[in-house]
């Protein structure tokens, strides 16, 4: 109980940090804008429960609040207020951490007990949540009333599917997450959709580097379609991008990651040529 996100605890992942395109890196984005699902740096009053029934199962749920200017930096801060028009969003997540196919692994003594065997696979992460919203407080497309409620799911699935060695980080994983949310009248883009891989130790001299590949793909609301198309600018349908990456791991707290991807159908409109985009991000780990 406090003042935190709803992303330090539901629905994300290190993978997504892999990425540079924020339709990815992060959380995915329809899930964070369609409901004001608070996000980094953009703390709010909440409380969250953690239930482990087994060390592979958890039950997470949690109540945040949520206002209109939640991603605004004047509300956020040191100003700590509750405001009358204020609501609660509330989320609950089911989690599965397995790993398949495990094998005795020796783990090296920490100089106070003895080394000894464990049992290690390949590991994966699943979950499945949704949120809920009564606040009255949801801007709609077309209207200048506010919408009352807000709801949709989310699902998320990575695993490693090979590994040089029982219990090495060397290898290659693959992921899947998507969101939905399916109110027109609110929803930028009720269904998005990512995919993606990643290989760690590809090159046999670098074994801490990771080769990233990823798909985003986005479908455009209905209701905020036929407003972006009263406006003269086309009809917004789908949005895709492709990201290629390759992180050089220099130290254990020091990488550089050159990134290129290719935007498909910017804006949705089909008006904007499709882009490339080169970049790059350094980064380093105290």
């Amino acid at each position: 109980m406090g003042r935190f996100t709803a992303s330090d605890d539901f629905n994300t992942s290190p993978i997504y940090g892999l990425y540079m395109n924020n339709g990815i890196d992060g959380n995915i984005p329809n899930v964070l804008f369609e409901t004001q699902f608070s996000a980094y740096p953009f703390a709010t009053w909440a409380e969250r429960l953690r239930y482990h029934p087994t060390p592979e199962f958890n039950l997470q749920f949690g109540v945040f609040q949520t206002w209109d200017r939640i991603f605004q930096r004047s509300t956020n801060g040191l100003d700590w207020g509750i405001r009358g028009g204020d609501g609660v969003m509330m989320l609950a997540q089911i989690g599965w951490t397995p790993e398949f196919f495990k094998k005795s692994v020796r783990v090296a003594s920490d100089g106070k007990s003895a080394a000894t065997p464990q049992m290690k696979g390949l590991p994966g992460h699943y979950w499945i949540g949704g949120s809920y919203s009564p606040w009255k407080g949801y801007a709609q497309f077309g209207s200048t009333e506010k919408a009352s409620g807000s709801y949709g799911f989310y699902l998320h699935a990575d695993q490693m599917l090979y590994q040089v060695a029982p219990g090495c980080e060397q290898g290659f994983t693959l992921f899947f997450d998507t969101g939905y949310y399916p109110q027109d009248n609110i929803s930028i883009m009720p269904w998005q959709f990512n995919v993606g891989a990643f290989y760690t130790g590809l090159l046999p001299s670098r074994t801490n580097d990771k080769t990233i590949a990823g798909l985003i793909y986005g479908e455009f609301g209905g209701d905020y379609a036929s407003t972006i198309q009263a406006s003269g600018i086309g009809r917004p349908e789908h949005e895709a991008v492709l990201e290629f990456g390759y992180r050089i791991q220099f130290t254990k707290f020091a990488y550089l990651q050159p990134d290129l991807q290719y935007v498909s159908h910017p804006s949705g409109t089909g008006r904007i040529p499709d882009a490339v985009v080169v970049g790059a991000q350094l980064g380093l780990s105290f």
